[in-house]
């Protein structure tokens, strides 16, 4: 019941001021961003945190010697963790504390971990490590997701507004900032291997809102995206090699190309997929589910499918899954 629920109301930000102009990148003064609220739940735990504090990450754990062993990163947003799991066994390898409302999270090539605290923090963290190595402060609103562009290493962050904010070298350049205002809230997004960023997120009637962020390109352009459920929700997007995949945040993954939706994946048994990890097999996907009784499962991909292996305890509301080697 919490997490249909949940499902139903996290996308739901409006924005309280009324914004107008064009997208475009922007640097901002004083790290102002557009003001927004959300249900009463999201505001809650995102004004559990306040500027000027300092979560506790003392008691983050982690197995010994993690470097030889591929492993699993799961958010459980209102447990306030990030639980870590062996991968493929899918066996308990360790836990990051500290945070106040973690979502989606990316990798980048040398196996760093980034995790989007919605509180307005993106952390991250070294293959294995129980510390934050980097702390992103910088224009933070309420950043929900976040990717890698594997062409130059920069980190492209879903801000929960109408923005997405780009830092260079994963994090160690100065930020610009992108903003569409025909999306309400950015939730999830990806690069294409040729460094093409897509966003997905909701509009100002909350119903499904996709762009893409051409490589070079100056400002968003918006997609129809033909044959995806937009009374759906917003789920996870990812590049599996071929596709730019589109999730519905419920239990299907769209392969699309260009406007147009050219294959699905069904995750059988699942109902509320906000975010997905395809590996780097392009054979499995990792798919947390607030819903389900497999709180997180292995599916085949890109065949429809069971899972073929699975957690089905330890978590409250599993939403992030990513991959580092």
């Amino acid at each position: 019941m919490f997490a249909s629920a949940y499902r139903r109301s996290a996308p739901a930000l409006a924005l309280v001021a009324s914004l107008a102009g064009c997208g475009g990148p922007q640097a901002l003064p004083g790290g102002m961003v557009p003001q927004a609220v959300g249900p009463a739940s999201q505001q809650n735990a995102v004004k559990s945190f306040q500027p000027g504090q300092h979560p506790t990450h003392d008691k983050s754990w982690m197995m010994a010697d993690p470097m030889a062993t591929n492993l699993v990163y799961i958010t459980d947003t209102f447990a306030k963790v990030v639980d870590v799991y062996t991968y493929p066994g899918l066996k308990s390898a360790g836990q990051l504390t500290g945070f106040s409302y973690p979502q989606g999270e990316c990798t980048d090539k040398t196996g760093d971990v980034y995790i989007a605290d919605a509180a307005g923090t993106v952390y991250e963290y070294a293959h294995g490590g129980t510390s934050p190595i980097n702390t992103i402060t910088t224009w933070m609103y309420q950043p929900t997701g976040c990717a890698i562009n594997p062409k130059t290493g920069d980190l492209a962050v879903a801000n929960g507004n109408v923005q997405v904010i780009v830092f260079p070298n994963g994090g160690a350049g100065s930020p610009v900032a992108y903003r569409d205002f025909n999306f309400q809230q950015t939730i999830s997004l990806g690069y294409d291997s040729h460094g093409n960023l897509f966003v997905d997120g909701y509009d100002g009637s909350h119903m499904f809102h996709y762009a893409e962020l051409p490589k070079g390109a100056e400002a968003f352009t918006d997609i129809t995206l033909n044959g995806f459920p937009t009374s759906n929700g917003a789920g996870g997007v990812q590049w599996d090699g071929t596709y730019m995949t589109v999730g519905d945040s419920e239990s299907t993954i769209y392969r699309t190309e260009g406007s147009n939706v050219v294959g699905a994946t069904l995750l059988l048994g699942t109902q509320c997929v906000f975010a997905y990890y395809i590996t780097p097999s392009k054979h499995d996907v990792i798919a947390p589910d607030q819903c389900g009784t497999n709180l997180v499962g292995v599916y085949p991909y890109p065949g429809d499918g069971n899972p073929l292996k699975a957690i089905t305890s330890g978590l409250e509301t599993p939403y992030g899954a990513v991959l580092s080697i």
